[in-house]
């Protein structure tokens, strides 16, 4: 399967706009025994505020991620394979970053039962690296650091609606200091038949900035979203409508290692 896409969005005032275009590419090979998936996105954020002074402020930073994972099927619980990032962000001091490794998972429930339920574990360890733009906090413009993760998916499809959820959670070897535990999920309830209301949220403890700048942000910068911000939490919530029709099945195959990370699929 290869799947394009492109999605932007803006707002804007006499004043101020911001301005956001993401385009991406993604390429699928599933069966019952193997999945590959490969994705490719680049995004460009634009700002632009008038100050009091009469002063016009422009911000324009971008980003770009590689992504690809291989999962082998093991039996009718097991899955073994492998998954590696690479990115840049301008906004989090990133130049260049890639980390990846091993991963292996197992699912309490077996594979074949995936339409109806899953619960799914996984653990994935490799290396960390990080080229950044400016020094960070610690004086460095690059490092590499072992880290691991470990996820647990679960995830019910009834006639009445579905519930996914996932918790992760992902340190550093070398510094168990530096860690973040994430959570996320998904409630949709099937009013009628294709029709269903969906609520998702995502949050997450953060200790684990390690690409924070040296130098103290701007305040130009804080109003132009263009710099990250030291922050201890971060949460997001949405609420959807959607219509859907055809097999309630059509896009389960091969559930395996899918949102072993909270940003996938």
């Amino acid at each position: 399967m290869v799947s394009p896409e492109l999605r932007g969005g803006g707002e804007g005032g006499s004043g101020y706009y911001f301005a956001d275009l993401t385009t991406a590419l993604t390429l699928r090979r599933l069966t019952a025994l193997h999945k590959f998936r490969a994705r490719s996105s680049y995004t460009r954020s634009l700002s632009g505020y008038r100050l009091q002074s009469g002063k016009r402020i422009h911000g324009d930073v971008y980003g770009w991620e590689n992504r690809a994972l291989y999962a082998l099927a093991l039996g009718k619980r097991w899955a073994l394979g492998a998954v590696g990032t690479a990115r840049a962000r301008e906004s989090q001091n990133l130049r260049a970053h890639a980390h990846g490794g091993p991963l292996v998972e197992l699912n309490a429930f077996p594979y074949s039962e995936n339409a109806n339920r899953q619960l799914r574990f996984a653990y994935q360890a490799g290396a960390w690296a990080n080229w950044y733009f400016e020094v960070n906090k610690a004086g460095l413009m690059r490092e590499l650091r072992p880290y691991h993760a470990l996820s647990m998916i679960v995830d019910v499809n009834q006639s009445w609606g579905s519930v996914q959820w996932v918790g992760q959670a992902n340190w550093f070897l070398d510094d168990p200091r530096r860690y973040r535990l994430g959570t996320g999920a998904v409630l949709s309830v099937q009013l009628f038949e294709g029709f269903a209301v969906s609520i998702e949220g995502e949050g997450a403890l953060v200790r684990d900035q390690i690409s924070l700048r040296q130098r103290s942000v701007t305040d130009q910068e804080l109003l132009l979203w263009t710099t990250q911000q030291p922050t201890n939490y971060v949460f997001e919530v949405s609420l959807s409508i959607t219509y859907t029709f055809g097999s309630v099945h059509n896009t389960i195959v091969n559930p395996r290692f899918a949102r072993v990370d909270l940003a996938e699929e």
